[in-house]
């Protein structure tokens, strides 16, 4: 029998450009394949000049049973991974 061992990563990391009206912000991101929804920091869409709360209200389910309120807006995301 042999013991595989893996390092921890939490999703593949990638250089990410949202856009929205003309903006643009670049940021760093991590992909889940699981997740229905991007969700990014609130400061990313104020630098889009998104009014947050004026988008379409969601409750999110984490993996280990939390749930957080967002904000649904309609961006461009481009992405390039790093690895």
């Amino acid at each position: 029998m042999y013991r595989l061992e893996f390092a921890k990563r939490s999703g593949l990391g990638v250089a990410a450009i949202l856009r929205s009206s003309g903006r643009l912000v670049d940021l760093p991101a991590r992909i889940d394949t699981g997740s229905e929804f991007c969700i990014f920091a609130r400061a990313y869409g104020e630098d889009l000049g998104l009014t947050i709360e004026n988008g379409d209200p969601k409750f999110i389910a984490t993996a280990n049973g939390g749930r957080f309120r967002a904000f649904g807006h309609d961006v461009t995301l481009e992405v390039m991974a790093t690895l």
